[in-house]
């Protein structure tokens, strides 16, 4: 019992000292400091602040908006303005999803309301991707010359302990100053030594319980005015996406939406969304991606196309649902013209999706066998139990390198990294 006494005052004392040395470059209001601390401290410098949070399953969903309240509350110390403190806020699982840009809003009010308002995602811990995606996509945005800061909340190890490390470490010699808070019993405290700047006493805490993160409320703002120079930090240099860079490529995605379903289509969106993450873009060089999903108003009947019940129900009856045949035709037809933003030096691809649902297939055969002749390269992402030969028939040669399988639409972010490497090989 004087144990655990013990500890929770030693974390109040970290969280309070915590607070004392951020508050100077965040503008939180003032609070009494010894002599030395007083001398490194100038009050009310700008800083771009970062919060990545683990929204994986293993967070409950009231301890993941206790999360919330937390930065809410810490926010409410600060003066947030443009040319002042600026937050963001992103969350992962094994995918990650940007929520609050730094440039987002530049009221106090409207930026608590947008945080209190993240969504809960649920998924694995990919830690490395989220602070990859932290570095290229989030400080994206952060202002040159003021202080960086992120702040990595999670209840868990990651999936790849050392992508976490080597990305904690791209971030942290761009010159963003890191901490790492881990709740609970089940995260790895080497793994936030490794995600935190040095000294780790200053940058890497652990807490038992999420509702001890409100300590962090009366803390969470001081650190960065003993670092020397920190106002100085250099400017991020992002990499540049790898593939793309190499060659060119006009990329089509196609899935039939309408057979998929909403919540299926979004999760193929979302997997794309990552996917192009990883190209290179820019000014429309490298890679080129276009998408196909649905036939527009392929059966939509008007109020004045059939004025007899009976027309209108044999019309009704006589609808027959083509399935992704006519979408795959849409695409080698139009996907890839010039018109279109397509290029006649470029390396041409097709994506598929495709599952056991998959219908008309002898249609899906015929205009993937006339893409392939048109030197369209077939890449299949085949969803749950589809047979061999199905692939086969669709997928371009040879057939290993061009399919990627996965066995639900759950598990469809984790193909990632497979995807990447096969499609980007040669670019």
């Amino acid at each position: 019992m004087q144990d655990n006494i013990s500890r929770a005052c030693r974390y109040i004392t970290m969280f309070k000292n915590l607070f004392q040395i951020l508050s100077g470059v965040l503008g939180a209001p003032k609070i009494n400091l010894d002599n030395t601390l007083q001398s490194k401290c100038n009050n009310g410098k700008p800083a771009d602040v970062f919060f990545l949070l683990d929204s994986s399953s293993s967070i409950w969903q009231v301890d993941y908006e206790i999360q919330l309240q937390f930065i809410s509350d810490v926010i409410d110390m600060f003066t947030i303005a443009p040319n002042h403190t600026r937050v963001a806020v992103s969350a992962f699982s094994h995918f990650y999803r940007p929520f609050i840009r730094f440039d987002s809003y530049n009221t106090k009010e409207q930026l608590k309301e947008a945080v209190l308002n993240v969504r809960y995602l649920s998924g694995s811990t990919y830690t490395g991707d989220a602070l990859k995606k932290m570095r290229t996509r989030g400080f994206k945005h952060a202002r040159p010359g003021v202080a960086h800061i992120g702040v990595v909340l999670t209840d868990g190890a990651s999936a790849n302990k050392e992508k976490t490390k080597e990305e904690a470490e791209k971030l942290k010699s761009m010159g963003v100053y890191l901490f790492a808070i881990g709740v609970g019993s089940k995260f790895d405290m080497n793994e936030l030594i490794d995600i935190g700047s040095k000294p780790s006493e200053d940058f890497v805490y652990d807490v038992d319980k999420y509702n001890m993160l409100d300590s962090i409320r009366e803390t969470l703002a001081m650190k960065a005015c003993t670092v020397e120079s920190i106002t100085e930090a250099p400017l991020l240099q992002m990499d540049q996406p790898a593939c793309g860079l190499k060659g060119t490529a006009d990329m089509m995605f196609c899935f039939d939406s309408a057979a998929t379903g909403t919540a299926r289509s979004k999760i193929v969106y979302n997997f794309i969304t990552e996917i192009t993450d990883e190209f290179n873009m820019n000014d429309g060089d490298g890679i080129r991606v276009g998408i196909m999903s649905r036939n527009c108003h392929e059966h939509d009947i008007h109020l004045d196309d059939y004025i007899q019940k009976d027309e209108l129900m044999g019309a009704i009856n006589s609808i027959e649902f083509q399935g992704m045949g006519p979408i795959l035709h849409n695409m080698r037809k139009h996907g890839f013209k010039e018109s279109h933003g397509g290029r006649t030096e470029a390396r041409k691809i097709a994506v598929l999706f495709v599952d056991e649902e998959t219908e008309k297939l002898d249609f899906v055969f015929q205009e993937a066998a006339e893409a392939k002749s048109q030197g369209i390269e077939v890449y299949v992402v085949s969803i749950g139990n589809v047979n061999v030969d199905v692939l086969r028939k669709i997928a371009s040669e040879p057939v290993g390198s061009h399919v990627i399988k996965v066995s639900s639409y759950d598990d469809v972010p984790l193909l990632k990294e497979d995807f990447v490497n096969s499609v980007c090989e040669d670019l």
